[in-house]
């Protein structure tokens, strides 16, 4: 069986759309998509729509914020969401608040294509374990509260307890105010690219995750855990959200609910190395056997084979293969699709209307440069350059829809 992965960038987006034999929307707002489903529908054809984050809450912080936020992105997804044949939830947390919306829903967790070999530590790093958080801007309100109960912790500390290593953050330079404030000894490393990351992960034993108690937080997944656990770290999270399902306290991780339980959590973490180091280990065989793509992909397929038309995608058991591949549909223009959108977001409106107008030169029935140089005309004041792309733009959709009759 092929799954292909195309953005809404991509010309054909729309084509590609109506004639796959099972459609999963990943929690796009764009209006073209009412439409799409109920073409799919009409032939027969399901359509999944994933709700990954709590779009009603979107944090202020993220860029998707501003779009978001508006009532008609909000309207949209809930009518998406109610339309689709099955509404599938990255999280138990937005499957509890977002559910209603739809009779058909599905929980998808997160999970690895492979999870490396458990590394062996060092006689030093098993004695005198390494704290660690790594956090964006988008978490300065959680590193100040982070920052308090780490300050509290290390002021309870009884005499004679083991000594305790600097902390290591990785953060921007605005993320760490809240930990230097807190007057904490911390080793900070700069922000980088994916393999930093997991660099830093491997010199850390102990690894935070700090939840802020809102609706966008508690409904996100527990990725962190992942990452954590794969790279041989411990985990101590908030007792909330995914992370209250997916750990077994002081048996795969350590859960904490208040600033009392956070001190209490640590002292266990640092001064009992043996259960540490157990958990360490039976984290890492759980993270390693259940959070697999080859898991994971028989459980979706299971919930996507239950689907009205779906004997219509594949015929027999030999179809479902937990090891096929993805392959990601790609054109060169939607680099230059990217780069006007940024531009037209930042109001540069007569940077951007050259980009749309040369994608179209090569791929004039791609409808959304059309609609996007409606609006720029429109706003420049030419109003006839503006109907006539709002009209091209109503032609181009229409001609990639006809197919579908």
């Amino acid at each position: 069986m092929a799954v292909f992965e195309v953005q809404t960038g991509h010309p054909e987006f729309v084509r590609l759309s109506l004639e796959a034999g099972l459609l999963v929307v990943q929690m796009v707002a764009d209006p073209v998509l009412l439409e799409v489903m109920n073409r799919r529908f009409s032939k027969g054809l399901p359509t999944v729509y994933e709700v990954s984050d709590d779009f009603q809450k979107f944090s202020p912080h993220l860029p998707g914020h501003a779009f978001y936020a508006q009532s008609e992105t909000q309207d949209l997804i809930k009518d998406l969401a109610a339309r689709a044949d099955l509404l599938q939830f990255s999280s138990h947390g937005l499957c509890e608040k977002y559910g209603s919306l739809n009779m058909h829903t599905h929980v998808a967790m997160n999970q690895f294509d492979r999870v490396p070999a458990l590394a062996d530590l060092n006689a030093g790093r098993g004695a005198s374990p390494v704290l660690g958080w790594a956090g964006s801007v988008g978490h300065i309100e959680d590193a100040r509260e982070m920052a308090l109960s780490l300050r509290a912790w290390l002021d309870a500390r009884p005499n004679g307890s083991a000594p305790v290593p600097p902390l290591r953050i990785m953060a921007a330079e605005s993320v760490r105010a809240g930990f230097q404030q807190a007057g904490l000894a911390c080793q900070f490393v700069a922000p980088g690219n994916f393999d930093d990351y997991l660099a830093f992960l491997h010199s850390i034993d102990i690894g935070l995750v700090w939840i802020s108690p809102d609706d966008f937080a508690i409904g996100r997944s527990d990725g962190k855990y992942l990452e954590y656990v794969s790279s041989g770290v411990v985990c101590v999270a908030s007792d909330l959200g995914e992370y209250a399902r997916t750990i077994r306290h002081r048996n795969t991780g350590y859960l904490f609910s208040d600033r009392a339980s956070f001190i209490e959590t640590l002292d266990a973490a640092f001064d009992h190395p043996e259960e540490r180091l157990r958990i360490r280990g039976q984290a890492h065989a759980r993270v390693s056997t259940q959070r697999l793509h080859s898991v994971a992909v028989l459980d979706k397929l299971a919930a996507y084979k239950r689907l009205p038309g779906m004997s219509n995608v594949w015929c027999g058991e030999s179809a479902v293969q937990a090891n096929d591949g993805l392959i990601t549909l790609t054109e060169e223009c939607e680099a230059d699709w990217s780069h006007a959108t940024q531009l037209h977001g930042c109001g540069l409106l007569e940077q951007a209307l050259p980009i749309y107008l040369r994608i179209l030169k090569k791929w004039p029935a791609f409808h959304e440069p059309w609609l996007r140089g409606a609006q720029i005309a429109q706003k420049l004041g030419a109003h006839a350059d503006a109907r006539h792309f709002h009209n091209t733009a109503r032609a181009a959709l229409q001609a990639q829809l006809q197919p579908a009759i």
